[in-house]
């Protein structure tokens, strides 16, 4: 049993907003992370096993940013996705996730960014 994803991760001094259906410009990235407006964007082509690496995925890049940590893009895909696993074993991923309007969620599966 889970709870529902938050609308706001608080990142440091930043309160991000999440988001999800809205990668700009139509380019095939699952995530991104709008620093300038404070929000993180989680794509419409996510199946629903990937969205919780694809969520760590733009949480690491957005810890890094505020603490000053130089991570490579396969730094940040791999700790995501290690993560999502040891959580996953662990019965420990907290969130229940589904699109918005979808009945169905996600807790356990496949992880990949």
């Amino acid at each position: 049993m889970g709870f529902q994803l938050p609308k706001f991760i608080r990142i440091g001094g930043n309160t991000f907003k999440l988001q999800f259906n809205r990668v700009p410009d139509g380019s095939n990235r699952f995530g991104e992370t709008d620093y300038a407006n404070n929000v993180i964007n989680i794509g419409s082509q996510n199946t629903p096993e990937r969205i919780p690496s694809t969520l760590l995925h733009e949480l690491i890049h957005a810890i890094c940013t505020d603490r000053h940590i130089d991570m490579g893009e396969n730094e940040v895909d791999n700790l995501a996705n290690g993560l999502v696993a040891v959580l996953q074993d662990l019965d420990a991923w907290p969130w229940e996730i589904a699109w918005p309007g979808e009945k169905e969620s996600y807790k356990e599966g496949a992880s990949g960014y």
